[in-house]
């Protein structure tokens, strides 16, 4: 499945719009690599520390794993907005064609292409919710993902998810 989306964004698909003004006043981003024919929509919401330096302007991908399927590699992004600013809280909305399931895991990473201080990223928590069932899952994270801070990793390697 994975590669069958990684294929389809190749393939240059029809993306879901993301100038939806009722989307945009809520202050949700609509993640620039949704497909329009993906129906099933979750709503994920990023916290940044409060730590010095501990936002970021490196480019951040991660995938969703549950117990029916998983994300694949997709990418934040935000064209109107600066994303994960210290003390940040940034919510987007992810579409994939069916329900993942009960969600096990998220696993973020960045590019580290930040430069200087924005390079590093302290990431507080992740909370991914079903936007049908309304169910929530939070990820704990308290870690940073820099290659000058921690363990020098710039990836989170599946933070588990809690209902």
């Amino acid at each position: 499945c994975a590669s069958r989306r990684q294929k389809r964004h190749r393939e240059g698909k029809r993306r879901l719009k993301r100038d939806d003004m009722s989307v945009l006043q809520l202050g949700v981003t609509v993640l620039a690599d949704n497909y329009g024919e993906d129906r099933y929509c979750y709503e994920i919401v990023v916290c940044t520390g409060h730590r010095r330096h501990a936002g970021t302007r490196s480019k951040v991908r991660f995938v969703v794993v549950g117990d029916a399927d998983e994300t694949g590699v997709r990418t934040f992004s935000a064209s109107h907005r600066r994303m994960f600013e210290r003390g940040g809280v940034d919510a987007f909305v992810m579409s994939v064609p069916r329900s993942l399931g009960s969600l096990n895991y998220v696993r973020l990473w960045h590019d580290n292409s930040g430069g200087g201080s924005w390079s590093s990223w302290f990431v507080k928590y992740v909370v991914v919710r079903d936007l049908q069932t309304l169910q929530k899952w939070h990820s704990v994270c308290q870690r940073w993902l820099a290659v000058d801070e921690d363990d020098g990793q710039v990836s989170d390697d599946g933070s588990v998810m809690r209902p």
